[in-house]
């Protein structure tokens, strides 16, 4: 309910000098009215006295501009927010009746909970339920996904607290805690079922290159865990299309977990759809984790790096050596020793040609022939070639002027000085492609680097390039950069600012981790990435999909200068279980599209799609996708309580147990009383434009006139 706080008059002139003339019409009207001819009633000439004074009162009112302003006090209750898991795992038989315990604590909530409370369903996509109609919930929504709750939470306003009811396990999507912490809103949780370890037995995880040359073996790592089977006999298997590849039967051991590695040789080219599966024993509490489905693109031909340096050096010699380990890479190498002599005797302009991706070490210098630093230009500006660009003060400005347009940052002021710094790795880039490794702590690894030689050199950072790292010196950080990346439409590169990056192989950390050698492949690997050269890219959300649920698909479509294409059109074409069906994109704008297929038919898809512009086909794509494989809601039968403790916890909020919902409903409640907010409005109306004050006045005046009228007076 609003209430006036405060009622106040505005004048846009001075209150002292309005009140002077107020009082100085007052006494003229008295004047005015003491004598009349003829001479009428006292009482009559009180009357024209207050009436001559109110009107010209009004008229002085309205010059001098008066604004009413109004002030108002709301009491603002806090909304509370209420998710219920809508999902299949709620449906599991675990003994602590998961359906029951969340229908009865969303029953009590909405009777007890005073104030806004507002009630969701999440599964695949978040919806709005009416409290009435709790036992219609299906419980079967085929994913559950977090991220959409706390993207729903982000988009309303006057938000006190968020309750979620459910199992904490997350099917589809990132882990949310991040942005709930971001949020600054206490997440309340209310866990649903078991959390006893059943005997099962379960593929847990799957390691595996997603990019495979063909006829080039690789390993395939099988985690398998398991409880209340120890000593006894699996086969555990890994298959294509329904053949069996590789069988290998495994004795279970008391440690719960343990790796299985397979070789898998491709013998054919594209998207190819694996299977690990262990065989089921009885008693198993479920089957559903028995199994793991993956996709893995296999190329045709290897990736052929071209190293060019303007001179033979350490950086060349190790990064040469790394490569040329990896058999799914062809390695040349341009080296200049002496004006326009270059060590190796073949045609190095064939090998420029050839290059899908360059490593430019040193390059070019001032005595670097003209035709090599145009020939590698061409290469990069008119074929979009990815680089790993390494600068040091032997790099000519002139002649590295032809590639200026294409680097990641612009040179402001070259030096021949170095200095030794390690890497300060960018707060946020903990994820980034280039900088994982087989560490558990990457970035640890990464600021404990050997030092290297950073040129003085200053530079600028272009506006579409990021810094990975920074700089430090002698522990004290400096915002120079020392890693940038850039990705441009189809063009990528990466550039390192510093000489005798060698060093960082001879980390002092653990044997297993090499930053170095494994920097280099996920350059190589991020560089080459074919998805950047298309202009029409097509693809599904995910891989693997639950039976009922969703495919996403999302589109974007370029020009040939790779503008986005705002307005295209994409028709993508299904093919799966025996039949085909056919569904249109529709444009989000900005090159941007997506769409959507429902079907309940498990099994393999294959999907093509076309992008015309005008009439005209501007290219296209494809893939494939698989749904029903495994359920990925009755995968894990356990609730994830660690996860729902916390999202509480992080957040400020509370976990609770399952049927303890009348505490939390008291807590949050309690919680909600202290969030209330004084909401203060402010009203201003201009009074001297105020049509009924006019039309006041003008009725006034007319008494006036009409009461001397009838009396006869002058």
């Amino acid at each position: 309910m609003l209430l006036f706080e405060s009622i106040k008059i505005s004048l846009s002139g001075n209150v002292f000098l309005f009140f002077l003339c107020l009082i100085f019409l007052a006494g003229y009207s008295y004047y005015i009215y003491r004598y009349t001819i003829p001479n009428v009633a006292k009482s009559k000439r009180i009357l024209l006295t207050v009436l001559r004074a109110m009107a010209i009162g009004l008229l002085l009112f309205f010059i001098f501009e008066p604004i009413l302003i109004l002030t108002g006090k709301e009491t603002v209750k806090p909304k509370t927010l209420v998710f219920v898991d809508n999902s299949r795992s709620i449906t599991i038989e675990d003994g602590s009746s998961r359906k029951k315990s969340i229908l009865d604590a969303a029953t009590y909530i909405s009777n007890e909970l005073k104030g806004e409370v507002e009630f969701y369903s999440f599964g695949t996509s978040v919806l709005t339920l009416n409290k009435v109609n709790f036992g219609k919930l299906g419980f079967s929504d085929p994913a559950t996904n977090f991220e959409k709750v706390f993207s729903k939470v982000s988009k309303i306003e006057n938000v006190a607290s968020v309750l979620v009811l459910s199992d904490g396990v997350i099917t589809d999507g990132a882990n949310p805690i991040f942005t709930a912490e971001k949020l600054n809103i206490p997440v309340f949780t209310y866990g649903v079922g078991d959390t006893t370890a059943k005997n099962d037995i379960e593929i847990r995880n799957v390691i595996h290159n997603d990019l495979l040359y063909l006829n080039t073996p690789s390993e395939i790592s099988v985690s398998v865990g398991q409880k209340g089977y120890s000593g006894k006999s699996v086969n555990v298997t890994l298959s294509e299309g329904g053949n069996t590849i590789e069988q290998k039967a495994v004795a279970l051991n008391e440690s719960g977990s343990q790796n299985i590695s397979f070789t898998y040789l491709p013998k054919l080219s594209g998207e190819r759809k694996l299977v690990v599966s262990v065989s089921a024993q009885q008693g198993e509490y479920t089957t559903a984790n028995n199994k793991n489905a993956f996709f893995v693109n296999v190329r045709g031909s290897k990736i052929k790096v071209v190293i060019v340096s303007g001179s033979p050096s350490a950086d060349l010699s190790f990064i040469k050596n790394n490569l040329e380990q990896n058999k799914n890479y062809t390695v040349k190498t341009v080296t200049q020793i002496e004006g326009s002599k270059f060590l190796e005797k073949s045609n190095i302009i064939q090998a420029i040609d050839s290059a899908d991706v360059f490593y430019l070490i040193g390059f070019p210098n001032k005595e670097t022939p003209d035709n090599i630093v145009n020939r590698v230009t061409a290469k990069i500006s008119a074929k979009s070639t990815p680089f790993f660009f390494i600068y040091n003060a032997d790099v000519d400005l002139g002649k590295l002027s032809p590639l200026k347009n294409e680097l990641p940052f612009s040179i402001v002021r070259q030096s021949n000085e170095y200095i030794e710094v390690q890497p300060d790795i960018v707060d946020g880039k903990d994820k980034d492609a280039l900088l994982q490794s087989s560490s558990k702590s990457p970035i640890t690894e990464w600021n404990n680097l050997p030092p290297v030689l950073h040129s003085n050199t200053q530079v600028t950072v272009k506006p579409e390039s990021e810094v990975l790292s920074y700089i430090k010196v002698n522990n004290t950080k400096i915002k120079f950069p020392l890693i940038i990346t850039r990705k441009l439409g189809s063009k990528r590169s990466v550039a390192i600012l510093a000489k005798d990056i060698w060093k960082w192989k001879l980390q002092t950390g653990s044997k297993e981790n090499n930053i170095f050698d494994e920097f280099t492949g996920n350059s190589i690997r991020w560089l080459n990435s074919a998805d950047e050269k298309r202009q029409v890219r097509v693809k599904t959300s995910k891989k693997i999909y639950s039976k009922g649920e969703q495919v996403e698909f999302s589109g974007q479509v370029y020009d040939d200068s790779f503008n986005p294409i705002a307005d295209a059109e994409i028709k993508v074409k299904i093919i799966g279980n025996s039949e085909t069906r056919e569904i249109s994109l529709s444009s989000l704008g900005s090159g941007l599209y997506e769409g959507a297929l429902q079907t309940n038919k498990s099994g393999d898809y294959s999907f093509t799609a076309s992008a015309s512009y005008n009439n005209k086909i501007i290219g296209a794509d494809k893939g494939s996708f698989s749904i029903g494989d495994v359920d990925l809601e009755m995968v894990n039968p356990n609730m994830d309580k660690d996860f729902l403790e916390q999202l509480a916890m992080q957040t400020n909020g509370k976990f609770y147990i399952s049927k303890d919902y009348k505490k939390m409903v008291d807590d949050i409640a309690a919680f909600n009383n202290k969030k209330a907010k004084i909401k203060l409005e402010t009203n201003e109306t201009k009074l001297w434009s105020n049509t009924y004050l006019l039309v006041i006045a003008i009725l006034i005046f007319g008494t006036e006139w009409f009461i001397r009228k009838r009396s006869g007076m002058l």
